[in-house]
């Protein structure tokens, strides 16, 4: 994933935005003219689409340095809302992408394979069981935003099963069995910090998950 900054978009010479965003509240629609491209200043969002029947599917987190809305076509494919409140820069797609300008344009192009390389990611995640996810999903915040291996997560569970495309109560399972396992740690009281105690291990199980293999995926 591309990490972009205000330095950056200063340096291309684009003209940025701050704009500020409250839990839940909704950057763009899916389907909305792509007018502007985002990068989080401070924060996590998530870029979503409703699925029928009313399902949601989470596929990608957004935290600092992440850029988004960057479109091939002339409008929103999905959605972002805020998970936290939020910081962004907005810039104009129109500027980003002129032809004339090729700073401009190399940044645009390196985030767009950014956005791809996401998509990519959440179809690999979909094609793997339900611990393998669970474990890739830990490996994947512990790169991104854990602080000695200390991980304060910014979504619910509920956000998370929407990520991996299992069930809340399996999400749940997993994550106590790793703790079972001395793998992670959940302190009592802040059930959404995760400490990660045997990372090799989290590895292995990302890449066979036969030991846990006891659940209904």
């Amino acid at each position: 994933m591309i990490s972009l900054d205000s330095a950056m978009l200063a340096h291309a010479g684009l003209r940025t935005t701050d704009l500020s965003f409250n839990v839940g509240d909704t950057v763009f629609e899916r389907g909305a003219p792509a007018y502007f491209i985002y990068v989080v200043n401070t924060g996590a969002l998530f870029r979503f689409r409703l699925l029928p029947g009313g399902r949601r599917s989470i596929l990608q987190f957004l935290f600092a340095g992440d850029g988004f809305g960057y479109e091939p076509g002339g409008s929103y494919r999905d959605t972002v809302q805020a998970l936290t409140d939020s910081e962004v820069l907005a810039a104009g797609r129109q500027s980003l992408v002129a032809p004339s300008v090729s700073r401009r344009s190399v940044l645009f192009d390196a985030a767009a394979r950014a956005f791809v390389v996401a998509e990519e990611q959440a179809v690999f995640i979909r094609g793997t069981t339900a611990t393998e996810r669970t474990a890739l999903f830990l490996l994947e915040m512990d790169a991104r935003i854990s602080v000695d291996g200390q991980i304060d997560l910014p979504m619910s569970r509920k956000d998370i099963s929407d990520y991996l495309g299992v069930c809340v109560e399996t999400i749940s399972r997993a994550l106590n069995e790793f703790r079972r396992a001395k793998i992670i740690e959940i302190p009592e009281h802040i059930p959404k910090r995760i400490v990660i105690r045997d990372k090799k291990r989290l590895e292995q199980l990302a890449s066979d998950a036969s030991e846990f293999k006891w659940w209904k995926h």
